[in-house]
C-alpha cells in the first residue's frame, strides 16, 4: 500500500521494457474510441480484425486489451467508460506471438497446432479436444524431427537452409496434411459438447510482419468458418493478404484498424495515471509533459521510458517527501536515453552506421528535425522534400549516405509509393537521434 512513508518506485508508475497485457492492463490508457471500433467490428459476424501501424506504436499492448474485453474482463472498459453500439461478445480467445522461425502460413499453423501449456494456446483452452490420441496424431502429421518440417521452416538441425525441394509433390502434399488437420480440429472443438455455445473462436497473430511469406493467408480468412482472426502487423501485412485472395477484403472490410500516434491529452494521461499511485506526493509539471509529448513523437513507449528515467533519480530518499517533476528531470532523462548508458545495442548500432561519417550524423539529425517538425511522428516522409530542403547541391553524396543508412538498418526507404518516402525504422532510434541532435552530438559522451 502506498502511503506518506512509503518510498516511491518506479516500476509502480511506468512500463516500458514489456507490452501491456491483461494481468497488467492497469498501465493502459487512451485509445479509447479505438477499442470501442474493434468491439464493435468484432460483434459483426463473420468478420475479421487488422491492427496495423508502426513499430513500437502499442499495437500488441491494444490487442491484449480487446483480448481481455471479448473474454470477459470489464476493468478496462468501466475505468475508460468504453461506450459501444452493440453488446461486446464474448469469445475464446488463443494468441500466438509470430517469430522469425515461422516462416510462412504452414508453420503457423503448425505452431497453433503444437500442444502446449501456454494460456491462450489452443490446447490449453480447449483440453478436452486435445485427448492424447488427438496428440499423437498432430506429433505424426507434423513429424517435428522429420525433414519436411523442418523444410517447412527452411532450416535443418544446423539451422542452415533445409535442402528438401519445397516444390515437389511430396512436400506440398505435407502443407496440405497440416491446413486439414487445422480445419479438422476447429471443427471437433465447434462440435464438442463442452464448447458448443454461443461463443466463437479468434486467433490473434501478433507481430505479423516477422512471417515472411504470407501467402495463403487471405484464402483462409476467407474459407474458415469455425474461427476468426485479429492480425496484428504493419500496413503492407494487410496489403498482402487482401492481394493474396480479393475476397479477404471484405472480411476485413470495416475493421481495419490503423493506430494512429497517441494525441497529446493520451500522452498527458500516462502521467496523470503514474501520479495517482502516489496521490499528493508525486506531481509532474506542465512543462515536463509538454517536453515528452514534443520528443516522443507520440509514441506511447517512448514517453513511458522518459517518465520512468525522470522518476528514477528521485526513489531514494523520497519517503515522507513530495517531488516534482519539472523541466531538468526531463534532460536527465534525455540525456541517458541518447547516452551510450541507456540503451547500448541501439547506440552501438547507431554509431557503426555513421562511422567517422559527419555528413551521415547531420542527415539523421535533420531527418529527426523533419519528422517532429512535420507532427507525424516518427513517420514516413517524402525523401525528395527532404533533401530539397536540405539545401545541398551535391545529391549524389546526400543519396549515397542515406543509402548507407538504409542499409545499416536504421533508416527504412519505400520505392512502392507514389514518391519515394523514407523513415526510421525503430521509432526509439528515432528519439535517441532526435534528442542527440539537440546537444550536437551523438558521439559526445560528456554528459
Amino acid at each position: 500500500m502506498n502511503n506518506v512513508y512509503s518510498q516511491i518506485d518506479a516500476r509502480s508508475m511506468f512500463i516500458h521494457k514489456q507490452s501491456i497485457t491483461e494481468k497488467n492492463q492497469e498501465f493502459f490508457v487512451g485509445r479509447r474510441d479505438l477499442l470501442a471500433f474493434a468491439f464493435d467490428a468484432l460483434a459483426v459476424p463473420g468478420a475479421s480484425l487488422a491492427i496495423y501501424g508502426n513499430k513500437g506504436i502499442g499495437k500488441t499492448s491494444y490487442g491484449w486489451q480487446i483480448l481481455a474485453g471479448i473474454n470477459g474482463n470489464q476493468d478496462l472498459i468501466k475505468r475508460l467508460e468504453i461506450e459501444t453500439n452493440f453488446p461486446i461478445p464474448r469469445y475464446y480467445c488463443i494468441w500466438l506471438r509470430c517469430s522469425d522461425v515461422l516462416r510462412n502460413l504452414e508453420g503457423v499453423l503448425a505452431k497453433l497446432l503444437e500442444p502446449s501449456n501456454k494460456q491462450y494456446s489452443l490446447s490449453y483452452t480447449f483440453p478436452k479436444v486435445f485427448t492424447e490420441k488427438r496428440r499423437r496424431t498432430i506429433s505424426t502429421t507434423l513429424g517435428v524431427d522429420g525433414p519436411f518440417f523442418k523444410a517447412l521452416l527452411r532450416v535443418d538441425d544446423q539451422g542452415k537452409e533445409a535442402s528438401i525441394n519445397r516444390d515437389s509433390t511430396e512436400f506440398m502434399d505435407f502443407r496440405m496434411q497440416i491446413h486439414n488437420l487445422f480445419e479438422e480440429t476447429l471443427f471437433e472443438i465447434k462440435n464438442h459438447p463442452d464448447y458448443r455455445g454461443e461463443e466463437e473462436i479468434i486467433i490473434f497473430l501478433d507481430e505479423f510482419d516477422r512471417i515472411t511469406d504470407k501467402t495463403g493467408v487471405g484464402q483462409l480468412l476467407k474459407n474458415l468458418n469455425d474461427a476468426r482472426f485479429a492480425i496484428i502487423g504493419t500496413g503492407e501485412d494487410i496489403i498482402q493478404i487482401i492481394e493474396d485472395h480479393a475476397s479477404a477484403r471484405r472480411k476485413l472490410e470495416g475493421s481495419k484498424i490503423r493506430l494512429p500516434e497517441m494525441e497529446p491529452e493520451e500522452i498527458r494521461q500516462i502521467f496523470e495515471r503514474a501520479a495517482s499511485i502516489y496521490p499528493n506526493r508525486v506531481f509532474f509539471t506542465d512543462e515536463f509533459i509538454n517536453l515528452v509529448t514534443e520528443n516522443s513523437g507520440g509514441f506511447p513507449w517512448i514517453a513511458q521510458l522518459l517518465g520512468f528515467h525522470a522518476v528514477l533519480p528521485h526513489q531514494k530518499g523520497s519517503a515522507g517527501r513530495e517531488v516534482i517533476i519539472g523541466a531538468k528531470d526531463f534532460q536527465q532523462a534525455a540525456n541517458y536515453l541518447a547516452s551510450p548508458t541507456g540503451d547500448v545495442e541501439r547506440y552501438t548500432q547507431l554509431l557503426r552506421a555513421i562511422g567517422d561519417s559527419d555528413k551521415r550524423e547531420r542527415l539523421l539529425f535533420a531527418l529527426s528535425e523533419q519528422v517532429t517538425v512535420s507532427k507525424k511522428g516518427f513517420g514516413w516522409i517524402a525523401k525528395k522534400k527532404f533533401i530539397d530542403e536540405l539545401q545541398n547541391r551535391d545529391r549524389r553524396n546526400i543519396d549515397h549516405n542515406l543509402s548507407k543508412l538504409v542499409d545499416s538498418g536504421i533508416l527504412r526507404e519505400d520505392s512502392s509509393a507514389e514518391h519515394e518516402r523514407i523513415k526510421f525504422d525503430d521509432p526509439v532510434m528515432a528519439a535517441i537521434v532526435h534528442l542527440a541532435a539537440k546537444r550536437g552530438s551523438l558521439r559526445r559522451s560528456d554528459l
